[in-house]
């Protein structure tokens, strides 16, 4: 059996050898980002028998030309790696003020939230769960999405209040998004499932919301076009707005109609 300095020695080649897989890193690209993180754990590198060490670390292997690496995980990680940056600086008071808040001069509460049932419902229809208050509205959305060896299930949870102030209307907008994903692994003999915590909480950024004002812009009539998601992406793009937007334009299951199409 090799001492431990060897194994030591050549874990630390394996790990610096062309091709070695990367340690993980977070990244804030939606769900193709977790995705990409979930598959770069899912399978385990093919270990050399009688290596204890080796078995026990899934990224250690003699023959790094041999391990297995899903395809998809390196795909999907090169999406991720491209929109990953250093991690912003929260965002000050004022800024988060402009960015969940519009005002409306001119309209009534009604009209802002007939406004914004009816962008939910032209997004995706009735899969929206939309519950009116005196001076609010709730719309929750369950989805999931598959992929060969993740399954992700989510619920994403609007909520507009509206206030009257002087002959117009002041509407915050608020969203907390949660998911959890299951790992299936068909290494070995028998197939296995590993699945994550629920984790979520408010959805960080500005894409999503400035793509939701300009589309309530247009349906007061403030706003002359309808924002679609290439437009919003497109903004992403030239940095004017930033963060996912998948409780809106994530295509793999919304509708995503835009106003007067058949």
């Amino acid at each position: 059996m090799p001492a431990q300095g060897d194994i030591a020695e050549s874990r630390d080649a394996t790990l610096k050898a062309p091709g070695a897989l990367p340690a993980a890193r977070s990244c804030d690209c939606g769900i193709m980002g977790e995705m990409a993180e979930t598959a770069e754990l899912a399978e385990p590198a093919r270990m050399a028998p009688g290596w204890p060490e080796a078995r026990a670390h899934p990224f250690i292997a003699l023959e790094p030309m041999k391990r297995f690496v899903p395809f998809a995980a390196l795909l999907l990680g090169t999406v991720c790696l491209t929109g990953c940056v250093t991690p912003r600086p929260p965002m000050s008071e004022a800024e988060l003020e402009q960015v969940l808040t519009r005002d409306y001069p001119g309209r009534t509460a009604q009209d802002v939230m007939a406004a914004a049932t009816r962008l939910w419902r032209l997004a995706d229809g009735n899969d929206f769960r939309i519950k009116p208050g005196d001076n609010s509205l709730v719309a929750e959305r369950d989805w999931v999405f598959h992929s060969q060896m993740v399954r992700i299930v989510g619920d994403d949870s609007w909520t507009l209040t509206v206030s009257e102030t002087g002959g117009g209307v002041k509407a915050r907008l608020s969203l907390l998004t949660y998911k959890r994903s299951t790992t299936v692994s068909s290494f070995g003999m028998t197939p296995t499932t590993q699945t994550t915590p629920r984790i979520g909480g408010p959805v960080k950024g500005t894409a999503l919301y400035d793509l939701f004002w300009a589309r309530m812009d247009h349906l007061l009539g403030v706003g002359p076009d309808w924002m679609t998601c290439t437009d919003a992406e497109a903004r992403v793009s030239s940095g004017a707005t930033w963060g996912n937007k998948d409780a809106l334009c994530a295509g793999y299951s919304f509708t995503d109609a835009a106003p007067g199409a058949p």
